[in-house]
């Protein structure tokens, strides 16, 4: 088996300067995917990438069928422009052992600001915040709220566990504070914020996690902002958010993940104070840490697989599926 990775086949959107900085590294090609399968088998065909780098794209069984079959001998590495694999077909690459791996932390800080100057907006901190997901985003927000806060309510999976808890706490530099508690249920938060907070990964486990019951637990007047994806909502709890027009909503995601809100609104004339955008990633500075991380994944991958190192192990896969990473 060939150990030299050749050029990454990149499908995701690069930002222009990266692509003058990366343009004779990779092969650049944001206009195939799902929706045309024949040119897709045509390029994997005359390319034979034993790499390729995604961004928003779907992913599917399909495309990655084809891969397997053109390449069937080769270890093949599936790249994550960031850190979501919803739009990824993971199941399908464990079974056909492609390698999968995303990009976490690469647009943290960008989303945390972002969050934070939403806030900030309303002309003060609120009193009450409550933050679903602690993890590369939700840590960062955490950490520069707490001093700002009279109550910092954190829910995550990671911090369910009675034992770990405390450390989990300790690893985010929270373990400190007095006004930091860690709640068991959405609504033990809900109920009593000024200000709710989602950067929850979009998992199985998450999906239709926030139910209609804990929207209609928030206060009036409080602010809504979630960065995840708004499936994370069950049907009904986004019809409720959209009627409870006593909340300001701000929904930042890829405006290509909204159709199913509108949809379930019936409308695409939003009311006031609910907003959907897509501007946390948005900056250029984002944009090329994005692409930066990516290219340096790929790097590293290349050097490891030359060195004859185990990459990706599938219990790692794994962990990526379930979002944990």
């Amino acid at each position: 088996m060939n150990n030299i990775i050749n050029k990454p086949l990149v499908i995701g959107k690069f930002h222009p300067s990266s692509l003058v900085k990366y343009g004779d590294m990779i092969h650049y090609h944001i206009d195939i995917g799902e929706h045309d399968l024949a040119t897709w088998q045509k390029t994997i065909k005359k390319l034979k990438p034993r790499t390729i780098i995604f961004g928003s794209n779907i992913v599917n069984r399909e495309m990655l069928n084809i891969w397997r079959e053109e390449m069937p001998q080769d270890q093949l590495f599936l790249i994550r422009r960031g850190a979501s694999l919803a739009r990824c077909d993971v199941v399908a690459a464990k079974k056909l052992n492609i390698n999968v791996k995303n990009t976490p932390g690469s647009n943290a800080a960008y989303i945390a600001k972002f969050i934070c100057d939403s806030i900030l907006k309303q002309g003060k901190y609120p009193k009450i915040v409550t933050i679903l997901g602690v993890g590369n985003i939700g840590s960062i927000v955490a950490q520069r709220l707490v001093n700002d806060v009279s109550e910092l309510n954190l829910y995550s999976r990671s911090l369910q566990n009675n034992i770990t808890q405390k450390q989990v706490l300790a690893d985010l530099w929270l373990d400190q504070y007095l006004n930091v508690s860690s709640i068991s249920s959405i609504q033990q938060g809900f109920c009593k914020s000024n200000c709710i907070i989602i950067t929850l990964p979009y998992t199985s486990e998450t999906k239709g996690l926030i139910a209609q019951s804990d929207i209609q637990s928030i206060p009036k007047n409080a602010n809504f902002i979630s960065t995840s994806f708004p499936n994370i909502l069950e049907d009904e709890a986004i019809k409720e958010l959209h009627s409870r027009d006593d909340i300001n909503v701000i929904f930042d995601h890829l405006r290509n993940e909204f159709d199913h809100v509108y949809s379930i609104i019936g409308t695409k004339i939003l009311r006031p104070n609910f907003i959907i955008d897509e501007k946390a990633a948005a900056t250029d500075e984002c944009q090329i840490a994005m692409d930066e991380a990516v290219m340096q994944s790929f790097q590293q991958l290349n050097l490891k697989n030359q060195a004859g190192e185990d990459i990706y192990p599938h219990s790692r896969l794994e962990e990526v599926a379930k979002g944990n990473m």
